[in-house]
């Protein structure tokens, strides 16, 4: 894949995006390793910091894609607008980190309130916990559901959803993969692989740890 075909994958619509379409950059030139290495020297420069953690997660995300054959992932926090979580539910949920290839269209989620279906899927995210995940159909889903709505708009068939870690008491981070087509010959045993080397990776950086 060409660096502007890299770059086309990604929704520049301000500069936090921007920054992550320069990350993809580096990375289709240079490689992991190279990220790797930058990340590394991320506590002498905090520049540098933001920018080897939005590399290396858009690295992670593509990787995921491709391994599993899925048209997107994302990043996302269930938040309470920056107030400690509720103890009953969060508020709202925010994508923090998008990629996607081919066709697949861009999503504006931001500060999105949580409905019942909603609440409930990210009750059962959590019920699977830090080595589990969950799957969504989107044909056995609510039909009155904002997320089940935003799937069938966009030709989603299929949804795998994984727990990142807590963050301050105030944020509940977590990923979602899609998929657009028929999922029956997929190996469940590969993607439960995936996920799991997947979550290890983005909770290193997204905790601010050094990656092996």
């Amino acid at each position: 894949m060409t660096l502007l075909a890299e770059l086309a994958l990604l929704d520049l619509g301000g500069s936090a995006a921007l920054l992550s379409a320069v990350s993809v950059a580096v990375a289709s030139l240079f490689g992991k390793e190279a990220l790797l290495r930058l990340w590394k020297t991320r506590r002498n420069n905090k520049a540098v910091d933001t920018f080897a953690q939005g590399a290396a997660l858009q690295s992670a995300l593509h990787r995921l894609i491709s391994n599993v054959g899925a048209q997107r992932a994302v990043i996302l926090e269930a938040h309470n607008g920056g107030s400690p979580i509720a103890v009953d539910r969060p508020l709202y949920t925010s994508i923090r980190y998008t990629a996607r290839v081919g066709r697949m269209p861009t999503v504006v989620w931001d500060k999105e309130g949580l409905d019942d279906e909603y609440w409930g899927i990210l009750r059962d995210v959590k019920a699977a916990g830090h080595d589990g995940h969950i799957e969504l159909k989107t044909d056995t889903m609510d039909d009155d559901g904002k997320l089940c709505n935003l799937y069938r708009a966009q030709d989603i068939t299929r949804a795998y959803l994984f727990e990142l870690f807590i963050k301050d008491n105030k944020s509940y981070w977590y990923c979602s993969v899609q998929l657009t087509q028929d999922m029956s010959d997929v190996d469940s045993a590969r993607v439960v692989e995936e996920i799991r080397v997947a979550r290890q990776y983005m909770v290193q950086i997204l905790r601010d740890k050094e990656v092996d």
